[in-house]
């Protein structure tokens, strides 16, 4: 199997408007329903689900796709290297994948997420879901309800958010904050604690980890402001407390860790290679560790392959030390959502703690999985199965992507032939050719 041609599109999905789930508070003014302010970048209203989509189509018809959140036009430019880079490749040869992943990265452009397109069309190949083409099992998971307001830090909009969430059977709820007033975050906090009472497993995401000040100013916490709250946040019996300090700030996150008794400390979620969690297992700096398989990515390998390579090491773990635990950020686009649910596959049943589960407003399963022909749903026992259809296990709805969305490249090898002419010239596109004709896979292998 050989990837025959490739397209590359930009998707942009209204969210739409919905009865609010739990009243916004009259102080805060009312909401628009279509839209929500997430705290990870303070003053940016969220109106769509933005993403660029990959599509890889092999010689045997089946087709393999991956996805990213998009911004603005960021990755428009990767559109003409895209087929250059991956056309022939045979998406079974995990070590050529990988090392086209780590060509792209040398040019400045993280595309640790490209790799679930290859998977997908493995996967497909063999007739199996991702989870098994990986080594995993199947079965269910449970998710917790992932909130992206701090809602102004109000102790009415905590109590709102927690009835919502045991409303809709929910066993795990997860908080934002972000703040120079210790004492705001900790009366909402307590307000979350007091109308859950024991009924909730209850998570704060400080969202301090990769701070953007691009619309609004966010404040950033000192050490010893990060560790006044989260002796706060334990002693209010939350499950962990995410993200308190730069993702960069190992040796702070380690000491905050220190002074803690039974506050979980989780993290993680975008980190640039695998040496960045070897450093944070090493510092004894997390508890939780959260890479996104589309956000986080090896130096030599695609975000999947380097969820596959820290496992391990999370579970070679001292037995006098705290055990470790994996569980992924999801907050991407439906297609995100997928590749870091068949991930948890890999884990045993009883390790299978949590998985995010976005929902904020307008941005619900039924928005943020809009391009799927069905909506990820949780079922009455409150899990989520893994799915059983081959790769990723969707269908995509192509109507909505020629709807919302624009294809920006399609490529072919006459195409990328012409447009290497175009570029460099005759003679030397045809040395080019030639050269690559001759490889075996067109990626180094490791010398042994």
């Amino acid at each position: 199997m050989k990837i025959e041609s490739l397209e590359l599109w930009r998707v942009a999905v209204p969210l739409r408007g919905t009865r609010p789930l739990f009243h916004w508070p009259a102080s805060h003014g009312r909401k628009p329903a279509d839209r929500f302010y997430p705290s990870w970048i303070p003053g940016l209203p969220q109106t769509e689900m933005r993403l660029y989509l990959l599509r890889l189509i092999a010689d045997n018809g089946l087709d393999g796709i991956a996805a990213i959140p998009q911004m603005g036009t960021e990755r428009d430019s990767l559109a003409p290297m895209l087929g250059t880079y991956l056309l022939g490749l045979d998406p079974c040869d995990r070590d050529a994948t990988n090392a086209r992943i780590e060509e792209f990265s040398y040019l400045g452009m993280r595309n640790g997420w490209i790799e679930s397109a290859f998977l997908d069309l493995a996967a497909k190949e063999r007739g199996v879901p991702l989870w098994s083409y990986l080594g995993g099992t199947g079965g269910s998971v449970r998710p917790y309800w992932s909130t992206g307001d701090t809602y102004g830090h109000a102790p009415e909009a905590a109590r709102g958010v927690v009835e919502a969430a045991l409303g809709h059977g929910f066993s795990a709820l997860k908080l934002r904050v972000k703040s120079s007033d210790l004492g705001v975050m900790t009366r909402f906090l307590e307000a979350a604690r007091t109308a859950s009472g024991e009924r909730l497993e209850l998570m704060v995401d400080c969202n301090q980890g990769w701070p953007v000040s691009i619309v609004e100013p966010t404040p950033r916490w000192s050490r010893a402001f990060a560790i006044e709250l989260a002796r706060e946040v334990e002693r209010l019996g939350f499950y962990w407390i995410e993200e308190p300090l730069h993702r960069g700030d190992v040796d702070g996150m380690a000491e905050l860790r220190r002074s803690l008794s039974s506050l979980r400390v989780a993290g993680g979620e975008i980190n640039a290679c695998l040496s960045d969690y070897h450093r944070l297992i090493e510092a004894d700096a997390l508890d939780v560790y959260q890479p996104d398989a589309v956000l986080a990515e090896g130096t030599f390998s695609g975000g999947v392959t380097l969820v596959e390579r820290l496992l391990p090491l999370l579970r070679r773990r001292r037995p006098d030390r705290r055990p470790l635990t994996y569980c992924p950020h999801t907050w991407t686009t439906g297609i995100g959502f997928l590749v870091n649910l068949h991930l948890m596959g890999l884990l045993g049943p009883d390790e299978r703690h949590f998985i995010e589960f976005p929902i904020e407003g307008p941005w619900t399963p039924e928005s943020w999985g809009a391009l799927f022909e069905q909506p990820i749903a949780v079922d009455p026992a409150g899990r989520i199965a893994l799915p059983t259809a081959p790769g990723l296990g969707v269908n995509l709805d192509w109507g909505k992507i020629r709807r919302y969305g624009r294809r920006l490249y399609r490529a072919t090898p006459l195409r990328v032939a012409l447009s290497a002419v175009k570029d460099r010239g005759l003679s030397v596109a045809l040395e080019i050719g030639r050269r690559r004709s001759r490889s075996d896979s067109g990626a180094a292998r490791e010398v042994t």
